[in-house]
C-alpha cells in the first residue's frame, strides 16, 4: 500500500502498541535486523520458531524487552510476524513457570506479547504421564483499502518433555 494514509495508520498502529506508561519505541528498520537468539520447537510440519530481532538497551525505557519474529507452522497453515514485543518481566515469570512444570510434569507455563492477544504461547501437560502439548496464537492486522482486517493463526501440537528444558534455555538467553 503506497497511499500515505496507509503509511500513517501503520506508523500510528506501531506506536500505539507500546506500553501506555512508557515512551514511544522507534520503528524497527527492515534492513537493520540482527538475529541474536533463535530457537525452533516441533517437527517439520508443526513448529514454532522464535528469533530475537531487537532488544531495548540497559538504561532505556523498557530495558531488556525484546522484539521477536514468530514463525508458526501448523501443517498446511503458517504465519510469520516480526513485530512481537515481549517484556523482560513476563519472560522471567515464564522461566519460573517452566521450572515448576519441568519439576512436576503437570500444570502449564504461558508467555504473551505486550499487545494483548498478538502472541500467546502455552506449554502444558496433556495427561498424568507427563506428555506435553503446545498451544500458540499469532494475531496481526492487515490494511486493505479503508478496512482493518484481523488475521489469526491459532493451534497446537504435541511436544516432548525435553522441550521444557529447551524453552528455559532460550528464554533465559532472551531475558538476560
Amino acid at each position: 500500500c503506497l497511499d500515505l494514509r496507509c503509511v500513517a495508520r501503520f506508523v500510528l498502529f506501531r506506536y500505539a502498541r507500546t506500553k501506555p506508561s512508557t515512551q514511544l519505541r522507534p520503528l524497527s528498520g527492515a534492513l537493520a535486523v540482527n538475529a541474536y537468539h533463535r530457537m525452533k520447537i516441533g517437527s517439520e510440519e508443526e513448529y514454532i520458531e522464535i528469533e530475537e530481532l531487537e532488544r531495548n538497551p540497559e538504561g532505556s525505557p523498557c530495558a531488556g524487552d525484546v522484539n521477536v519474529r514468530i514463525t508458526l507452522s501448523l501443517q498446511a497453515f503458517a504465519g510469520v510476524y516480526d513485530g512481537v514485543w515481549i517484556e523482560q518481566s513476563v519472560m522471567k515469570k515464564f522461566i519460573v513457570e517452566l521450572e515448576k512444570l519441568d519439576e512436576k510434569r503437570s500444570g502449564m507455563a504461558r508467555v504473551s506479547s505486550m499487545s494483548p492477544e498478538e502472541f500467546v504461547f502455552e506449554i502444558r501437560s496433556s495427561d498424568s504421564l507427563g506428555h506435553m502439548e503446545i498451544e500458540v496464537q499469532l494475531h496481526r492486522h492487515q490494511y486493505s483499502g479503508p478496512k482493518y482486517w484481523p488475521i489469526y493463526l491459532k493451534g497446537g501440537f504435541e511436544a516432548q518433555p525435553e522441550t521444557i528444558v529447551q524453552l528455559m534455555s532460550c528464554f533465559k538467553k532472551l531475558a538476560n
